[in-house]
């Protein structure tokens, strides 16, 4: 792990320790509007949401499009990463920049939408024991894309040492050891 991906970390269950977070699934939006300005629009041709910072008043800006109301905590929690990580202050020149910043911002999310502590309350490992119809419910509560969840449980469960699960990149339903 590089200190880059361990401070992705940090700053997630810092934030979480910070606003209480005790309970599936996370206040995405309520944390979002006490460290950053929230601002909604409703346009069919922009996209979901964007961010920015405003140096003159140091303040920084999520906006989110009401367009994709299943999409919004989502994007506001990869927004929410990009303003705690500090990428908009410290703008990325190189495109291997961009990308590391985003892979920063993907470890954010995955920890800060599913907290070790919290999975572990509500998932028992090894998976392969845990029907689909359960692993469903655990997403619902998480809320949570079905992709992002699996990745998630699946780092979760290697570091439990207790690896038999499904794979996150294939489809749901089927069982997969992990070797």
């Amino acid at each position: 792990m590089t200190r880059r991906q361990a401070l992705a970390k940090y700053s997630a269950y810092r934030l979480l320790k910070e606003f209480h977070v005790k309970e599936p699934p996370v206040p995405v939006l309520d944390i979002a509007e006490k460290v950053a300005r929230v601002r909604y629009f409703h346009d069919k041709d922009l996209r979901e949401g964007y961010a920015f910072y405003w140096p003159r008043w140091d303040v920084h800006y999520i906006c989110l499009n009401l367009v994709y109301p299943s999409q919004m905590e989502l994007v506001c929690a990869y927004l929410l990463a990009h303003v705690v990580l500090g990428h908009y202050k410290n703008p990325a020149t190189l495109w291997s920049e961009l990308l590391l910043q985003k892979e920063d911002a993907d470890i954010f999310v995955r920890v800060f939408l599913m907290p070790k502590e919290l999975v572990f309350r509500y998932v028992g490992f090894p998976l392969g024991n845990t029907p689909e119809r359960r692993l469903r419910e655990l997403q619902a509560a998480f809320k949570v894309p079905w992709d992002l969840f699996m990745k998630r449980l699946h780092e979760l469960e290697k570091a439990s040492g207790k690896v038999d699960s499904l794979r996150p990149n294939y489809p749901p339903g089927r069982l997969y050891r992990i070797k």
